[in-house]
């Protein structure tokens, strides 16, 4: 009786397994003529290119970045906390990270130095008229009770109404 094609290729994979089990017990046995030879190898193949000198100045890069990437790393994450106030909870320091927290950050800065010019000025005022723009239709459309709302909301808070959101509350409400 012949085998199938699915029996065939169990027995095959059978017999794999067990050849490869038994390679496995015979490199434990010597592991270090394994790591030699492995070894020996790749030095004879990079002699037979000429290519040995090359090879050791890659390990050498390769080395010295992921130094620098460490030191890189160490350094990204004291100045990442510093201005963060926390640790990053996902991804790595690095440049980038702290360059993103900075930017952030600074934010707070750039409208102090823009206003200390009347073109700066200007454009700190039209971000503000974007950035509260939804709120500013919102007060165009509804009635009296919440402009008056809102009013009394940015006194309490201190806030001045964009000149948009103030002509907006002087419009005359829908009823």
């Amino acid at each position: 009786m012949t085998l199938t094609i699915t029996e065939k290729n169990h027995w095959k994979e059978r017999i794999e397994a067990k050849i490869e089990n038994k390679i496995k017990r015979l490199e434990a046995t010597d592991p270090d003529l394994f790591n030699k030879t492995k070894e020996r190898s790749r030095n004879q193949l990079l002699k037979d290119l000429t290519l040995t000198s090359e090879y050791d100045k890659l390990v050498s890069l390769d080395e010295r970045i992921n130094t620098l990437e460490e030191e890189l790393a160490e350094i990204a994450e004291k100045l990442y906390i510093a201005i963060k106030g926390e640790p990053i909870y996902y991804g790595r320091y690095n440049l980038d990270t702290v360059n993103r927290e900075i930017e952030s950050k600074t934010k707070l800065f750039e409208e102090d130095y823009l206003s200390e010019s009347k073109l700066g000025s200007e454009i700190v005022r039209l971000r503000s008229e974007k950035e509260n723009l939804l709120d500013t239709i919102w007060l165009a459309t509804t009635n009296r009770q919440i402009k008056e709302l809102w009013t009394q909301t940015t006194d309490l808070l201190g806030e001045q109404p964009t000149l948009l959101q103030k002509q907006a509350i002087e419009t005359a409400p829908i009823e």
